[in-house]
């Protein structure tokens, strides 16, 4: 029998990691703690010195689909877990979590224009850094969408330049010239390489440097996403443990008042003699999972050329409330035991916390070198803005009580790791729902939003 080291090396990284990770996120200051954040903060530092040194043994590439893996098994117990209670409490503040899932998203998107106006810098970029700030997934596909459909023209100073550099060799001052007519432009840079592989004059070498834009453009929404996407996870898993202490609230009191919300609708339900699938309720919780990602891949054209999916995350999201609610398809029983629930719930979280910071965390301190520190703020004013802002209008305007208003907000930031730091800060699963109604007006709006500043700024 033959011994792979590298399959065996990419579960030991993991398992690491969850190890570690827990443990940097038990220690306390003043109270606080990451949580399950510390996996991710862990993942991080793996994720950097893995691309520092891709030649050891212990640097291994952890497969996209531990991440996507992990966000589907996490929403698909958050959506059962929520689902008894979601829509008695959608139904008693469903205006108030559309207005806060508008609100968040719109002050973020503005938060955004007003980076982009004042640095000058490129409005992809900064798309970029709002994506990760709001740690949205779809978010950060829609900008590349909108930065890939945009048409590249090619000015007639960098045609001369282009034609001129062809027939003679490109020379430096030759790069430098037609790099500064296309920051101007776009924003971006090209490599010399890019420049001095091009043999054809007219149209091939528009065309060439037109997709070279592009690519460089591309490129600089994945920077701006990996480079804010570790401050909106920490920040506001950190915002969700600061609140209720600084407020001194009575958790025992929150929790009676976020059940009292759900009760307030509820209505007795008919004992019926069910089938089980099985002892545990996986079949109805595989079932669930398969419905909702064929609802997520339902693809629905909007204005402007783009479009709008529930993708990975809200189509399980969405089926597992129904599942959770009703409980049952006929006679067939497709409820999950608790216990399963949590431990889904949090292998979920850490095995999509590790994918999410492993690749983060690759190439992280190169990224920072060549664009500044500045992008560390913008991203910074991206999670703190909304943040701020929803949780205000949440408490003194629509009159959310605290843990509605935390679970509201996490699910208008989009954050699934705040969530499950909210749950445990909480004590109870009922936020979830919360934040299950929340989050699919946010992700419609952070799509819009997304697609919109790349188009017009």
């Amino acid at each position: 029998m033959s011994f792979n080291i590298a399959k065996v090396m990419v579960f030991f990284i993991i398992f690491a990691i969850m190890v570690v990770g827990y443990l940097v996120g038990s220690i306390k200051v003043k109270g606080i703690t990451l949580g399950t954040a510390g996996v991710f903060l862990v993942a991080l530092v793996y994720g950097h010195f893995a691309g520092e040194y891709p030649d050891s043994v212990f640097s291994v590439e952890i497969p996209g689909f531990v991440q996507t893996f992990g966000l589907v098994l996490f929403v698909s117990s958050v959506g059962f877990i929520a689902g008894p209670s979601f829509f008695r409490n959608l139904i008693k503040n469903a205006k108030s979590y559309v207005l806060l899932g508008v609100i968040v998203i719109g002050s973020a998107a503005l938060a955004c224009a007003g980076c982009v106006l004042l640095s000058g810098t490129n409005s992809g970029l900064q798309v970029g850094i709002l994506s990760g700030a709001l740690t949205t997934t779809p978010g950060f596909s829609a900008a590349q969408d909108a930065v890939a459909a945009k048409e590249i023209e090619i000015s007639d100073d960098l045609k001369v330049i282009l034609d001129d550099g062809i027939a003679n060799g490109f020379e430096a001052a030759d790069v430098d010239a037609a790099n500064e007519i296309i920051k101007d432009a776009y924003g971006c840079t090209l490599e010399k390489e890019t420049y001095t592989s091009l043999t054809e004059a007219g149209d091939a070498a528009e065309k060439a440097v037109s997709a070279a834009i592009t690519a460089a453009l591309l490129k600089q929404v994945s920077v701006g996403h990996a480079v804010a996407y570790p401050f909106g996870v920490i920040g506001i898993v950190l915002f969700v443990q600061i609140m209720p202490k600084l407020l001194k609230v009575n958790m025992e009191e929150e929790r009676a008042k976020l059940k009292s919300d759900a009760k307030e609708h509820e209505k007795e339900k008919k004992q019926v003699k069910l089938i089980n699938f099985d002892e545990f309720g996986l079949a109805g919780f595989a079932l669930a999972g398969i419905c909702g990602l064929i609802l997520g891949s339902i693809s629905i054209p909007l204005p402007g050329g783009a479009s709008f999916s529930l993708g990975t995350t809200g189509g399980p999201l969405v089926m597992c409330l129904i599942f959770g609610h009703f409980g049952r398809i006929g006679r067939l029983n497709v409820t999950v035991k608790k216990e399963v629930l949590e431990i889904f719930r949090e292998l979920g979280l850490v095995l999509f916390l590790i994918g999410a910071g492993v690749d983060g965390g690759s190439g992280f301190v190169q990224i920072i070198k060549e664009e500044g520190v500045m992008l560390f703020v913008y991203g910074a004013i991206m999670t703190i803005v909304p943040m701020v802002l929803g949780y205000i209008v949440a408490r003194y305007v629509l009159k959310l009580s605290l843990l509605n208003n935390l679970g509201s907000l996490t699910g208008g930031m989009t954050s699934t790791p705040a969530l499950g730091t909210l749950i445990s800060v909480s004590g109870t699963a009922d936020v979830a729902s919360a934040y299950a109604a929340t989050y699919p007006i946010a992700l419609v709006v952070v799509v819009l939003a997304s697609q919109f500043l790349c188009i017009f700024l």
